[in-house]
């Protein structure tokens, strides 16, 4: 769309390479159309007559195809949960294909239960969730409440999100479990329903002021309140035994173990075989409802570490963690096993130091929880993490790393570093959403670090550097050496410092950069440029970020004294040796563009034709539109403001008055900017319709017939006509209206036999 970038003239070839503002697959197909004034020129087999105008039809010029830029997605709401009479799900969900606040078209989720019954809703745009207590940012999210009525009380049931983009493209979450290699699957979502309650639940209490004894486990909390156990680990056990002969299931499955007021220290690695989980419903460790949040303190082991197995799926809920007493800098709060998962809501961190709050579970979800009396929380990940996913949580959390967070959602950070992985320019990211987040630093570091990625959405955000230097967003750029594809950066704000953008500038192998897709973001400045392999013509590297290509409506604040927005222009790049920012200069006016269909079709006997659309990349400017030719132009007229365009007389059908005689009326439409302009030629094709009454042929075709028949006959005559609108698909009937005997006669509507 914006024009000839780079020509020049082989022998009797003209090469000509044209970014266009959006990508082009391998099913796409371009035309290119070379003007008057061309010498005789081959073109694809064709041969153009000298001063004619030639085209040029390429197909199947790109390996990218349209499903290589199906919608990144994922839950944003925890499962494994018992649900009765609904199931509220969530999913954040980013395409390159969005429209402005719709990224998707419409997301449906099936709940389906172990018999082969299921039940869908369908969701066609995003709303503010109001899930769970709130979260530390406003989330906006594809959400439902899924009504269980149809499925089987008891069953597992199984919840599947599929994403149609606004181009047709469809992703559907996996099976769960079906990829344990990717670990940032969009998988399907599990649940078990519970309509009346026959799962059962455990409840155990535990005192830290209990030196010893056992306690007692009971579905009624208050027997449970009177008889606490002295450790969590006890009470675990304990719970266990309990499900085991209640409820034939041997495991921790729905029990809930509250912790009364005082400091009670999380379990030693004395758990191991008796956490095996069947149903996949939390263990929820919560405090005693008689006291706050503040009175319910949860430590690590006594010596620093916990070297063992946590029970499988386990939810700690409104407690205090504090870390400081044990003093130790490389403790492991919570560590699992393979197959382990662990939730925390409604979780207050304080005093934790250096690397004290560190997790090596698979598979976390850390929601609406406050890291705000910390220094170096959220500090180091194990790498053995598969999934870590944070919602709604507030940290002032000094110099930390967030490393393998796969869900980052409404969050507000201050001076904590999102980075996908530790040890940057190396796969790790793919499969991320990071949405609806405040990140900010007040040190010289980078808030968001992306390499290696794919299939990646960062929606919403705002990045606050107030310290420099350093990028404030940096994706796979400042030497980062793998293939990056289908990325999506919409309406984020990066405020003070630069974004860096899809570059290599060490040495090496050079990599493919595609799918970047940049959208309503306000960007303080926007930083990139060629890889340092740009000389060698098989390795264009990070050609299409350097024109723009996906890029819209972006406002680039490129110096304090203006800002600019992109509509895929050309960056001039900052050379391989520094790394400042990138200050575009001064963009050329450009014409406006219409953007209205260059063919119109109307019924006769009507004036308004349409309203011709157009857009403007320079900002400020009047449309002003006109007619400028065309064969049919005098029988036309134009709004000069408002560009309504119509005929002077409305046209009849059966009488065409355009040059050609055809009823199609050629008419060539302008817009002007008030420096330049732009031209549409535009074909009016006129319809018929049904405005002519059908005329009588049959017996001298006159108002009034005589017939003479025959006694003892019925048949009177065939009564024929003729529609000068036959072709508007009219179909010509027969019926009997009047006349003083009209009651003995029939006629067939159809054939007009009397």
């Amino acid at each position: 769309e914006h024009g000839e970038l780079d020509h020049n003239i082989v022998g009797d070839d003209l090469m000509v390479r044209v970014a266009l503002s959006e990508f082009v697959f391998s099913t796409s197909q371009v035309v290119a159309s070379i003007g008057d004034g061309w010498a005789s020129t081959i073109l694809a087999g064709q041969q153009a007559s000298s001063r004619a105008a030639a085209q040029l039809q390429v197909v199947n010029f790109s390996e990218i195809s349209a499903e290589d830029a199906r919608p990144v997605a994922n839950f944003v709401t925890p499962d494994r949960q018992l649900v009765d009479a609904v199931i509220h799900v969530e999913v954040i969900a980013g395409s390159v294909f969005a429209n402005p606040g719709d990224e998707v078209a419409s997301v449906r989720f099936i709940a389906r239960d172990q018999h082969g019954n299921e039940v869908s809703v369908r969701v066609d745009a995003p709303t503010l969730s109001t899930w769970g207590k709130g979260d530390a940012r406003p989330v906006h999210s594809y959400g439902a409440d899924i009504p269980t009525t149809g499925l089987t009380d008891g069953d597992r049931i199984t919840v599947q999100a599929e994403i149609t983009d606004h181009i047709g493209n469809v992703r559907v979450s996996a099976p769960n479990g079906s990829v344990p290699a990717n670990p940032t699957a969009f998988t399907d979502q599990l649940y078990l329903l519970d309509t009346n309650g026959s799962f059962g639940k455990a409840f155990a209490y535990v005192d830290s002021a209990v030196a010893t004894g056992s306690g007692v486990v009971s579905a009624d909390p208050a027997l449970a309140a009177a008889t606490p156990f002295p450790t969590i680990a006890a009470a675990m056990i304990a719970t266990q035994v309990y499900n085991q002969q209640n409820f034939g299931r041997a495991n921790l499955d729905n029990g809930e173990i509250r912790l009364k007021a005082g400091t009670h220290v999380w379990v030693d690695g004395a758990l191991t075989a008796q956490q095996a989980s069947t149903d996949d419903v939390w263990l929820t460790i919560t405090r005693d409802p008689a006291a706050t949040i503040a009175e319910v303190r949860l430590t690590g082991a006594v010596d620093g570490r916990n070297t063992q197995g946590i029970a499988d799926d386990i939810k700690i809920e409104g407690l205090t963690i504090d870390r400081a007493p044990m003093g130790s800098s490389l403790g492991t709060i919570f560590r699992g096993q393979s197959g382990d998962s662990l939730w925390l809501h409604d979780i207050v961190f304080e005093g934790c130091n250096q690397r004290t709050v560190s997790f090596q579970v698979p598979d976390i979800w850390v929601t609406q929880s406050d890291f705000n009396d910390t220094s170096r929380a959220l500090t180091t990940f194990g790498s053995d993490i598969n999934m870590f996913r944070i919602r709604g949580i507030e940290a002032d959390a000094g110099a930390g790393n967030i490393v393998n967070g796969h869900l980052l959602v409404g969050s507000d950070l201050h001076t904590l570093v999102v980075r996908y992985p530790v040890t940057p320019k190396t796969p790790n990211a793919s499969g991320s959403v990071v949405a609806y987040n405040a990140i900010s630093s007040s040190t010289s570091t980078q808030l968001l670090g992306l390499w290696g990625v794919q299939d990646v959405a960062v929606i919403g955000n705002v990045f606050n550097a107030t310290a420099g230097p350093s990028s404030a967003v940096s994706i796979s750029a400042d030497g980062a050496t793998t293939d990056i594809s289908n990325i999506i950066f919409h309406n984020n704000t990066v405020l003070n410092e630069r974004m860096n953008i899809g570059y290599n500038d060490v040495a090496g192998e050079n990599h493919s950069k595609t799918l970047i897709s940049l959208k309503w973001n306000d960007i303080f400045q926007l930083n990139t440029k060629h890889d340092v392999f740009s000389s060698d013509a098989d390795n264009t590297g990070a050609w299409s970020v350097l024109y723009g290509v996906g890029f819209e409506s972006n406002i680039i604040q490129t110096n304090p004294a203006g800002s600019r927005v992109s509509f895929g222009f050309a960056y001039d790049g900052i050379g391989a040796s520094g790394d400042g920012s990138t200050q575009p200069g001064p963009q050329e006016d450009q014409a406006p563009e219409i953007r209205s269909d260059a063919a119109a079709q109307i019924s006769e006997n009507q004036t308004a034709v349409m309203t011709v659309m157009v857009t403007d990349p320079d900002p400020d400017t009047t449309i002003v539109y006109g007619i400028s030719g065309g064969a049919d132009a005098a029988l036309f007229t134009i709004d000069a403001l408002t560009g309504a365009l119509a005929f002077r007389s409305a046209p009849d059908f059966e009488a065409p008055a355009d040059a050609n005689g055809n009823n199609v009326y050629e008419v060539v439409i302008l817009a002007s900017d008030g420096a330049l302009t732009s031209t549409q030629e535009l074909a009016v094709t006129v319809t018929n319709v049904n405005d002519i009454r059908p005329v009588i042929s049959s017996n001298g075709g006159a108002a009034n017939a005589v017939i003479s028949i025959p006694e003892n006959v019925t048949l009177v005559t065939t009564v024929t006509a003729t529609d000068p609108d036959a072709q508007s698909g009219s179909t010509i009937t027969y019926a009997i209206t009047g006349g003083a005997d009209a009651a003995l006669f029939t006629i067939d509507s159809k054939t007009g036999v009397l």
